[in-house]
Order: C-alpha cells, then structure tokens, then sequence
C-alpha cells in the first residue's frame, strides 16, 4: 500500500499516467517497487514502453506533450527555450522576480535576458505555456509550476545533455541569493534552495570538457556555496566554492579580491565544520593575499 501511495505521488495524481502505468505493469508483471526503481532509472526507456490508449485520440502523453510542444515552439520559440531551462529548475515556484534578478548573470543570454527584463515579457512567455496546460498557475504566490510528470518528460526529452541549460540555471539561481541585508533574507533562501539542489545535481553529472561557461558563472557558483552555507548543506557549499575559487584563479590570479573572497569562505566553512587544519591554511593563504 505504502509503494502505490509513492507511485501515486511520483505520478502527481495525473490520471492518464496512472492508467498507463497499471496497464503497463499488468501487461509485464512489473511490480510497483521494480516500477518505481525503473522510472528512477531509466524514465525515457519507460515512457517509450508506454502501452498506447486506445480511448485518448494521441495514444499516450508522450506524444501529447510533444504534440503541444512543437505547437508552442511554432507561436512562441522563448516559451520553448524557457520549458527547456525549467528542466533544470525544480518543478515548482517559478516566480518573476527570481528571473529579473538571476538576468544580472545572464548578459550573454540574450533570450533569457530580453525575457527576464520586462515582467510583461516574462506573463506573454507564461501565457504560451499556460495556454497548451504545460505549466500551472499559483495564484496564492504569483507563481508557476510544471506538473512533475511532465517535468520529468522535459528533462528525459527536450533537454536531455543540453550543458549550457545547465550553466545557465545555476547562474541564474546564483545571482538571486539574497544578501543577509536584505528583509527576511531566509525565506528567499528557503525559495530558492529547491531550485539549487535541482540544478547543481546536474551540474555535477557534465563533462568539464562539455560545459558552455557565461562570463559570471563563479560568480554564481559562489553564490551558490553562500546559499547552501547558509542552509547548513556544508558539502554542497564546499563544491560551489571550489568551483568558484578555480574559476576566479583561471581568470583573475590567485591574488584577485574574488579568489581571496572564495578562500576566507572556504575558511570558515572548514572552520565550522571543525577542520582546523584546511581553516588555517584558507585563512594564512587569504591573509598573505591581502598582503601583497
């Protein structure tokens, strides 16, 4: 009982995937934990597998969503390009503001720019959206969402290994960590980590070789270390600082203000996390920095 309560869950309610879900596990004598460990696995293999409806006039979702999607790449090539981005973002809470303050890291993007400069432009994207039933509308936050079914079908379909997608998410939820000056700093942060979690998963599983980097991308990924220092996700933050801090060393030098900035944070995190040694060293090398 339990497992169909997750599957239900995993599916988020959506009636069509439940049918052909039950009909695919009757038809294959597949349980429900060896179902749910197969959509964790293997979720594109899956859908393709998916037993075709004859009761729905497109047979399947799949082929519903790729149906709406292509319509919406035709009215609408932003709202296309947003829907891929969103992949890597978690399904829900979308928010205008998040956007118009992550574009400040974005310049070079200039889709994602001209999206995220006008909040006017940012409603007609969602409208194409909205109107082809991809996304959903949070009117008790001003907010938006994307059914996880159909989230997991963008990442599985339209963006799969799409590197600059991945950069750019976490640029853009890099420039939208609040500063701790700002008024309640920490529910924003609470908004966003979501999000982060989302996008530096991805980030983790590129080929170096392969990632397409925007010009402040350390400086995002130092927001990012600052963000999940502050939510107490001390492994994360650490991987974000040495990101940073290689970044700033490849384009800057060792003794650029933003190199010595990622290492005194990379000092009190090792502080914290009681490492005294690797705190010490951050803090001697950061010191001789400021030296010079």
């Amino acid at each position: 009982m339990r497992c169909m309560e997750e599957l239900v869950k995993r599916l988020g309610h959506l009636p069509l995937a439940l049918v052909q879900t039950g009909k695919y596990m009757m038809e294959t004598g597949t349980s429900c934990p060896k179902y749910l460990e197969l959509y964790a696995s293997s979720w594109s293999r899956l859908v393709a597998e998916a037993p075709q409806l004859r009761d729905y006039e497109n047979g399947s979702i799949h082929t519903t969503w790729m149906i709406s999607y292509e319509r919406v790449t035709h009215a609408n090539p932003t709202a296309a390009k947003l829907l891929q981005l969103w992949s890597y973002l978690d399904h829900q809470d979308i928010w205008y503001e998040l956007f118009y303050r992550g574009s400040q890291g974005c310049l070079e993007c200039s889709w994602f720019h001209d999206l995220a400069q006008e909040e006017i432009s940012f409603k007609k994207t969602i409208k194409t959206l909205l109107a082809y039933s991809l996304v959903e509308s949070r009117r008790d936050s001003e907010s938006y969402s994307i059914h996880p079914v159909v989230h997991d079908w963008c990442t599985e379909t339209i963006s799969y290994g799409k590197a600059d997608l991945v950069i750019l998410a976490c640029t853009v939820i890099g420039f939208a960590v609040p500063d701790h000056t700002e008024p309640e700093y920490w529910l924003s942060e609470q908004r966003l980590i979501p999000h982060a979690d989302r996008c530096t998963q991805r980030l983790y599983q590129l080929d170096p070789a392969n990632a397409i980097e925007y010009s402040k991308s350390n400086d995002a990924f130092h927001g990012l270390g600052y963000l999940f220092f502050d939510q107490g996700k001390m492994v994360d933050a650490e991987k974000m600082y040495q990101r940073a801090l290689s970044g700033y060393e490849k384009a800057w030098g060792p003794e650029h203000i933003s190199t010595l900035d990622t290492v005194c944070n990379l000092g009190l995190l090792y502080a914290e996390q009681g490492k005294v040694v690797e705190a010490e060293n951050m803090y001697r090398r950061a010191l001789d920095g400021f030296k010079i």
